[in-house]
């Protein structure tokens, strides 16, 4: 089983809306959000902790009641229920992915490489492997691809739950791992990271509900 919860945080940028889904977080992770200086990363850290609650209800785990550990690196873990769960936002969207095997995932915007092609050329070469810049060269050499090979590598990190202790440039996304994406609109990816297949992705836009 492989889901992934995503939601556009346009929404929430109208007060109301956000006041309404602050209340429906957990104390401590609301008390956190409200110190964060920039509204949207706000509202990304908001739209993360809804998603984590959607998708743990349908699985009929009651968020407010879960207790989490965290390994030697900051990945959380649920205690007491077999199931594994990622999040990750960046632009206007979060994204949650809920799986019954170590899962991550990764969500990134291509307005951060869009029109910078010095930037594109210095991030590929910091980043990828031989096996990947051959590939992103044959593709064209692309930002948006790049930033895919980019997502790929975050969702395998966040998987194993190394983070960023490992660098990307070790991290060769061409093989050893499964990787499904996909692309909530034209300006974002989302790569989700498996050890092994999990069958079909499950897919579910959640900006109208929360």
């Amino acid at each position: 089983m492989l889901k992934v919860y995503y939601a556009n945080i346009v929404p929430l940028r109208d007060d109301r809306k956000r006041a309404q889904n602050m209340t429906l977080v957990r104390a401590e992770r609301r008390e956190k959000l409200e110190k964060l200086k920039q509204k949207d990363d706000c509202l990304r850290g908001l739209a993360a902790s809804r998603l984590l609650d959607v998708a743990l209800e349908a699985e009929h785990i009651p968020y407010k009641n879960v207790a989490f550990s965290y390994g030697e690196n900051g990945k959380p873990h649920i205690l007491h229920y077999k199931m594994h769960f990622n999040l990750s936002h960046a632009g206007n969207y979060a994204v949650c992915a809920i799986c019954d095997e170590a899962v991550g995932v990764d969500v990134e915007s291509l307005v951060r490489l869009d029109g910078q092609p010095d930037r594109v050329q210095r991030i590929a070469k910091r980043i990828l492997t031989d096996k990947e810049r051959k590939h992103w060269l044959e593709s064209g050499a692309a930002a948006s691809e790049l930033l895919k090979i980019w997502t790929r590598k975050e969702s395998y990190a966040k998987m194993i739950g190394s983070g960023l202790s490992i660098g990307l440039e070790h991290i060769d996304t061409m093989d050893g791992a499964f990787y499904q994406q996909i692309q909530p609109d034209e300006a974002h990816y989302v790569t989700v990271c498996t050890q092994t297949e999990c069958g079909p992705l499950q897919v579910f836009d959640q900006t109208l509900a929360l």
